[in-house]
């Protein structure tokens, strides 16, 4: 069975080397490598070309490609045009892959019952103060939990070519958020998902990385992601609860606003302010949602949790 791994990469030399080596040491071949140079200023490249003179093998062949157009999404998929394999997986050139990760996803695959159309794993999140945490793990309301956690993250899962390229692929018009939203179209299309409950990537959030830690200098960006999945909710035809999910993305927004709330921003509050006034969520939902903005702003955690608990009562 043979994988395609897309690597988007801007001004990653720091980073890109030990993403690239984590590749090399699967313990699962073939293996497709395409490497997208994203406008790269830096010796990203130099790295790039030197790792494939020394690594490319019948088994485990190496393309690089350039794609102009600035964006991840853009990256991923130009990347994506290349795929010539049944499955496929879009990787961060400042992360790292555990060795059995296409080996584990390969095992997934081969012993389900029927074909799946995703598989997903669990990360390791390294924190920039030393901590660690690790991703949820899921098994039934698929599309509920993504809103809620991101549990389609760009590192997390496998997915088959064919399905990926039917569901319209990454949005070009975000740059925040982009996974997020297309975990959302993916799911409106009841795929088989297989999880596995097994950490096999590691992923550094930071300030210079692809997911950086601030919000409120790029909430009009995560509003823009929102409203796309909001549409693709409206827009999606039978779908059972509807409202649910709605206004779980109602609570995304007021995390947003917390968040930004959090770091002294006067944006939080205007986005709490408009979101209350515009939902069409019920009068005990919107006191739930006023209390999980001071709870966040606070720093606590579990908003997610209070939110889906209280929305479910009346969704």
């Amino acid at each position: 069975m043979d994988f395609s791994i897309i690597i988007p990469v801007f001004n990653r030399q720091a980073t890109l080397l030990d993403t690239l080596r984590s590749v090399a040491e699967q313990s699962h071949r073939p293996i497709h490598l395409i490497i997208v140079d994203n406008n790269s200023t830096d010796a990203s490249m130099d790295i790039a070309r030197q790792f494939k003179a020394e690594h490319s093998a019948p088994d485990f062949r190496i393309d690089i490609t350039e794609c102009t157009t600035q964006g991840a999404a853009a990256a991923r998929n130009a990347g994506t045009a290349l795929v010539d394999t049944p499955w496929m997986l879009w990787f961060d050139s400042d992360d790292t892959m555990r060795p059995c990760l296409l080996e584990e996803y390969r095992n997934a695959i081969e012993s389900a019952p029927e074909r799946p159309d995703i598989v997903t794993v669990r990360c390791l999140r390294h924190h920039l103060d030393g901590s660690t945490s690790s991703s949820n793990i899921c098994h039934s309301n698929w599309l509920a939990n993504h809103i809620k956690h991101a549990i389609l993250a760009t590192q997390l899962f496998a997915i088959r070519h064919d399905f990926a390229i039917k569901h319209g692929g990454w949005d070009n018009g975000l740059s925040l958020w982009i996974d997020w939203e297309f975990g959302i179209r993916l799911l409106l299309a009841n795929p088989r998902v297989i999880a596995l409950n097994k950490i096999l990537v590691d992923y550094y959030l930071g300030e210079a990385t692809i997911t950086g830690t601030d919000f409120a200098s790029k909430a009009d960006k995560g509003l823009t992601a929102i409203a796309k999945a909001r549409a693709d909710i409206l827009n999606a035809e039978n779908i059972p609860h509807r409202n649910r999910y709605i206004w779980l993305l109602d609570y995304v927004t007021i995390m947003l606003a917390a968040k930004c709330h959090r770091e002294h921003n006067p944006i939080g509050l205007a986005i709490r302010n408009e979101l209350l006034a515009n939902s069409y969520a019920p009068w005990p939902v919107k006191l739930a949602f006023r209390y999980i903005f001071r709870h966040i702003a606070a720093g606590l955690r579990g908003g997610a949790h209070i939110a889906d608990a209280v929305i479910s009562l009346f969704a």
